[in-house]
């Protein structure tokens, strides 16, 4: 009970910025362009910095290899189970494209950099950062591939199709390089000099209320009482924050012994829907208002279910 206890406390925290975030957006204080701006601090700068700092953290050993493969190995098990869910959950309550795939991107991609992290931070300290980082990679890989074709599938009704540049655009992002380049520098035992791991410490802490502040200046501009109304966000609410987490949890369960490991997927899994998904909607030519929707209701949501969640698991 007292692990759950940390998870709500972080929470709140998590919840007063997000609040915090809104009281500036309505007095003014910040705008759209701001709030962009430190959107994009956080994915270019604090992220990376933290995702570094973490498996620098951690000596290479056969035991933690083992143990980031098959967290990056379950990640992937729990992505591709959510997606069918998803699809057949689609079935009986008729939902087509260009709607289906938006839904499919909204119930599978977590919020996994801006929550996850600093959550599991908040449970276990820097250690567990490392293994967060292969849920991380697994999430951006996958969302970026899979999730972004269903999404450009129901939404392009031109019949174009992507060239190359636009395949491989969403893999250019600092998230998927530095995790790369952290995992070499880990592989090989390359330790970055103290001075430099010092300044990617203190720009890592960055990213959570940056992304926080964002968040809630956003969700400042949404019609909430509108959003609740929408009875379709209960659906996918359900889907990604409780049906999926525990599908996962009893599925892997059996497989996987280690404590650790379950609770890093499963929290993981339980986060809300990823900021990046309206984007991409936008891009796709679909439903960005819906995909925005679905964003803030599951982060609504998520400050209760993953207590919920937290309290099965742990």
């Amino acid at each position: 009970m007292q692990i759950v206890g940390s998870v709500v406390n972080q929470l709140i925290s998590m919840l007063l910025i997000i609040l915090l975030g809104g009281f500036l957006r309505k007095k003014e204080l910040i705008n759209n362009e701001i709030t962009d701006g430190l959107f994009m601090l956080a994915i270019k700068i604090g992220l990376p910095a933290a995702v570094i700092t973490s498996m620098q953290s951690t000596v290479y050993s056969a035991d933690t290899f083992l143990t980031f493969v098959i967290v990056f190995i379950a990640s992937i098990v729990c992505m591709i189970l959510g997606t069918i869910l998803t699809i057949l959950c689609c079935i009986p309550l008729k939902v087509k494209y260009p709607e289906k795939g938006v839904w499919i991107a909204c119930s599978v991609a977590p919020n996994t950099g801006f929550m996850g992290i600093p959550l599991l931070f908040s449970i276990y300290g820097e250690s567990i950062l490392f293994f967060t980082a292969a849920s991380l990679f697994v999430a951006s890989v996958y969302g970026f591939s899979v999730l972004i074709h269903f999404v450009y599938k129901s939404g392009d009704k031109t019949g174009r199709k992507r060239n190359l540049s636009e395949l491989i655009r969403p893999f250019n992002n600092p998230v998927l390089h530095s995790t790369l380049f952290a995992f070499v520098l880990y592989l090989f035992s390359i330790r970055l000099s103290e001075p430099i791991l010092n300044t990617l410490r203190m720009l890592s802490v960055t990213s959570p209320p940056l992304a926080m502040i964002a968040i809630g200046s956003t969700l400042a501009m949404v019609n909430i009482k509108k959003t609740l109304a929408d009875y379709r966000i209960y659906f996918v609410s359900l889907l990604k924050l409780i049906a999926m987490p525990l599908a996962g949890y009893f599925c892997l369960l059996p497989f996987i012994k280690d404590k650790l490991i379950i609770i890093v997927i499963i929290i993981c899994a339980a986060l809300p829907t990823g900021n990046s998904i309206p984007a991409i909607a936008r891009q796709a030519n679909n439903d960005e208002t819906l995909a925005s929707t679905f964003v803030v209701a599951t982060t609504i949501f998520s400050m209760i279910t993953i207590a919920f969640i937290a309290w099965i698991v742990l």
